[in-house]
């Protein structure tokens, strides 16, 4: 197929994807007056929506581009076993997380924490979460960018890469995503995260597809490029009995994948994130009560162990292809070969579906346009809050807006209070 026609056909295939993408976050997020509505939803979200876009939210381009990379690089399944962690963080997380949250009748993680904390610990938790979440988002969209790089090269192998290449594209695929999410708020990122998880998954099975197609003999030809799968490794303790006990545990601690990490480490990250984290605890927020919300968490942390296998396959399955097929041309750097093949190898339609799903997973921004009114909403109600009274079973409390319903969602919130006292003319949430 000539290489331009080739190129459109992809390009078509990404423009489409965005356009419906957009199309869809608007449409789902309409009727979004009310801040609960912004914010969680209206608790209306199915359960199945909410663990969709809370795999969505985990699959970042670091996971899609990243872990194949893993796979490539140790020819074995040992990353895996990190999904340990995280299935036995969400047990915790499900028995002793959400049903205070939806007993208290929240709307963010912040306002829990000022009615049990008060607002010094509200105003730190917020603001690491500020901190470290765009620390993490950056590194997120720059590995991202890595499918930049290579279309870049494959379009333009003449130029050099610069810091321009990447801006760019990340700056495009941030603006899309924060458009439709500032106006839709979280409905409309819960639908679009179900599209791109879907798309994800798809671009994964696509290219595991090919790749066996691609390698002589398929799954036992790949097998034999790794000296067999029954030497492909899922587990290991990083432990070297042979060594005196303290080398044995300073190699231990040295290995990033190990049971030990999976147990402690994996766990203890995982109750942060989905247990304390906004962006996380606010999809499960949105649904109806604490048992459907309980039900999507725990069932993300099972999907997640036959999506992190896939895309450990994938690496896997990319070193025993170019074992075959030579490294010629092959990038140094690990997190871009999955992407080098994307670009170079697969064939244009599916490509450019492949590609729509690696900037799918880029999408990330949309977590600071979807939390930051819950934290405004609490730096807002600063001062006028009673933090360090217990609250009662069937608490009476009410969060009011005494602002007007004209302007964007988030501007509504600046003068919003929690408050015992009669309401004014906008209630925000409705008590119990």
């Amino acid at each position: 197929m000539n290489i331009d026609r080739a190129l459109i056909i992809d390009g078509l295939i990404v423009a489409a994807y965005f356009v419906i993408i957009v199309r869809i976050g608007l449409r789902a997020g309409r009727n979004t007056g009310k801040l609960e509505d912004f914010t969680i939803g209206g608790r209306s979200i199915p359960w199945w929506a909410a663990l969709a876009s809370i795999i969505a939210a985990e699959t970042s381009a670091a996971t899609f581009l990243g872990t194949p990379a893993e796979g490539f690089k140790n020819r074995s399944f040992v990353y895996g076993q990190l999904v340990i962690g995280t299935v036995l963080a969400r047990l915790v997380i499900a028995c002793l997380f959400l049903k205070p949250y939806y007993h208290y009748r929240v709307q963010s993680v912040y306002e829990f924490l000022s009615l049990r904390f008060g607002p010094r610990t509200r105003d730190l938790a917020s603001a690491t979460f500020m901190v470290t979440r765009v620390l993490g988002i950056g590194v997120r969209l720059y590995l991202g960018g890595a499918i930049i790089v290579v279309i870049w090269r494959y379009l333009l192998p003449d130029l050099p890469v610069t810091l321009a290449t990447y801006f760019w594209g990340i700056l495009f695929v941030a603006t899309v995503t924060a458009a439709y999410t500032a106006v839709g708020g979280i409905k409309a990122v819960v639908w679009t995260d179900l599209i791109q998880a879907s798309l994800m998954l798809c671009a994964v099975v696509v290219a595991i597809v090919l790749l066996l197609r691609g390698i002589p003999e398929g799954m036992s030809g790949g097998g034999d490029a790794l000296g067999g799968w029954e030497k492909v490794s899922w587990f290991q303790t990083g432990w070297d009995s042979e060594l005196p006990f303290g080398s044995a545990l300073a190699g231990m601690l040295e290995e990033p994948y190990t049971l030990f990490a999976a147990f402690i480490g994996s766990t203890c990250l995982t109750l942060a994130t989905h247990g304390t984290d906004q962006d996380m605890v606010q999809r499960m927020l949105t649904a109806p009560d604490y048992h459907k919300a309980r039900r999507a968490l725990v069932l993300s942390g099972l999907a997640d162990i036959p999506v992190v296998i896939a895309f450990l396959t994938v690496g896997l399955l990319l070193y025993a292809h170019y074992q075959h097929v030579g490294h010629a041309g092959l990038p140094e750097a690990d997190n871009e070969i999955f992407a080098y093949f994307i670009v170079n190898e697969i064939p244009a339609g599916l490509r450019g579906l492949v590609l729509a799903g690696v900037f799918g997973s880029m999408m990330g921004l949309r977590w600071l346009v979807e939390t930051e009114p819950a934290i405004k909403l609490e730096s807002s109600a600063s001062g006028r809050l009673q933090p360090y009274q217990k609250m009662p079973k069937r608490s009476t409390k009410r969060i009011y807006c005494r602002s007007s319903n004209s302007g964007w969602p988030w501007k509504r919130l600046r003068n919003c209070a929690v408050s015992t006292r009669s309401p004014p003319a906008t209630k925000c949430i409705p008590a119990r």
